[in-house]
């Protein structure tokens, strides 16, 4: 008779055979076939290239339905290979229901195989909090397909393939073309590249068959550039007394700055909202004040019957040296220091900035877009720097007029501007004109860069007959 411990044990090596033996062969069958390596064990960039140059390009969906949208878009990136943009020849809407032509992705890692981005703008966040952060995953040379850090691992849209042949006709596209024509983008010295959106710029003009380069203006010689056009010169209202001397330095001969320098002088400082008033443009309640000046900011808020002011110096640029004041603001001497070098002004306070601002951007001469700027909860100021959100806009057809009758007003030439608005329970009211080196929003309208090229190339061909 077989004892009980045996019959156990032989019961149980049994069992082991027929559980143990698929799964043995289960495990082989995976370590082969490596699902998990297909999903998420991207495809690397060949020696002698990268990741960006594997990407860049035209791509489009797949058959599949229910993911995105079948349009081509193509893929670049900025020089400094910061920040990755998707342009698509037609909108798309995202998941706040906003239209865009262009999504720009800050870059925060990448791979020979993966580029990893956050979109500038999102709103969605993981289960733990974290803002949602998306994966391009290259799975072969011609293909690649996106995974989201709020999906389950290994999660994947269905792949999105290289476009090969002739690429979908641009609306209005400018014709290639040879040219000699030098371009200069000023920057400065401490953002030299270009940001995404000048960068379809500088895309723009090289199809026009210009020469293009970003440098940072104190490195532009005005006796021997070519034509130059103001990007990100975020440095000028610190360093005015230089870039002045610099933007007189092209001389009233031909137009070889853009905007020109009588333009940027007269826009640079805030006095000319004053100029504005005059011709009956709506502008806040207003003191502006010289040099060496300090306000008296409690007897400005009795004068005006507000409760709120802001100050801030008539050279400035992105909020800086700007406060929101009320009768008990007592500021520094430090801080103090830039509103009387520069002289100031004080300007009621709009409530209604609270719901953000319209930028209108209007270049050659015509309206282009518009952008809405909202700002961070608890903030006054709506640029992204503060963390002010920036979405499309479709102005209506009494801001779009008042924009347009600011730039009557405005006495100097132009080929870019940008009208800065507040709608209010009086009707707009303009906050400022930008008109030196404004974010011109070139992503969120497709034609936008080729717009502005062709009016710069055609204003480089009169200035070099």
């Amino acid at each position: 008779m077989t004892s009980t411990p045996t019959a156990t044990r032989a019961f149980l090596r049994d069992l082991s055979l027929i559980l143990g033996v698929p799964l043995v062969l289960t495990t082989a069958l995976l370590a082969w076939w490596r699902p998990w390596g297909k999903v998420m064990a991207p495809y690397e960039a060949p020696s002698g290239t990268d990741v960006f140059a594997a990407v860049t390009g035209t791509w489009d969906w797949s058959a599949a339905e229910g993911f995105c949208h079948k349009n081509p878009h193509t893929i670049s990136f900025s020089p400094d290979r910061r920040a990755m943009t998707l342009r698509s020849p037609e909108p798309y809407t995202d998941s706040a229901g906003v239209q865009h032509w262009a999504t720009v992705y800050d870059i925060r890692e990448h791979t020979r195989g993966r580029i990893r981005g956050l979109i500038r703008g999102e709103t969605r966040h993981t289960p733990t909090g974290e803002p949602v952060v998306w994966d391009l995953i290259l799975v072969d040379a011609n293909t690649y397909r996106w995974h989201r850090t709020d999906w389950a691992w290994g999660a994947l849209t269905p792949p999105v393939r290289r476009v090969r042949g002739p690429r979908r006709r641009r609306s209005n596209p400018i014709p290639e073309r040879r040219s000699s024509l030098d371009v200069r983008l000023a920057t400065c010295r401490q953002l030299r590249a270009l940001t995404p959106d000048d960068d379809l710029l500088r895309q723009a003009l090289e199809v026009g068959g210009a020469r293009v380069r970003a440098v940072p203006w104190d490195e532009i010689d005005p006796r021997a550039a070519g034509l130059v056009c103001l990007r990100s010169t975020w440095d000028y209202h610190r360093r005015w007394p230089e870039f002045r001397r610099w933007i007189a330095g092209f001389g009233s001969g031909p137009a070889r700055l853009w905007n020109p320098a009588e333009t940027l002088a007269w826009n640079a400082d805030k006095a000319y909202l004053r100029e504005l008033a005059a011709a009956g443009v709506t502008v806040p309640a207003t003191r502006w004040y010289e040099p060496g000046e300090r306000p008296d900011c409690e007897a400005f808020l009795r004068a005006a019957g507000v409760s709120r002011a802001v100050l801030k110096p008539r050279i400035s640029a992105t909020a800086f040296a700007t406060h929101v004041v009320d009768p008990g603001t007592r500021l520094t001497e430090a801080e103090w220091q830039p509103l009387e070098v520069a002289g100031s002004l004080l300007q009621s306070f709009v409530p209604e900035i609270g719901e953000g601002e319209a930028s209108l951007v209007f270049l050659d001469g015509d309206f282009s877009h518009a952008v809405h700027k909202r700002p961070a909860p608890g903030e006054f100021r709506v640029q992204r720097d503060f963390g002010g959100r920036v979405t499309v806009h479709e102005p209506s057809t009494a801001l779009r007029g008042f924009a347009e009758r600011v730039l009557e007003a405005a006495p100097c030439p132009w080929v870019y501007a940008r009208v800065d608005a507040v709608e209010t329970s009086r009707g707009p009211t303009l906050m400022e004109l930008e008109l030196i080196e404004p974010d011109l929003f070139l992503a969120t309208r497709p034609d936008a860069a080729q717009r502005l090229a062709r009016a710069l190339l055609a204003r480089a061909g009169g200035a070099a007959a």
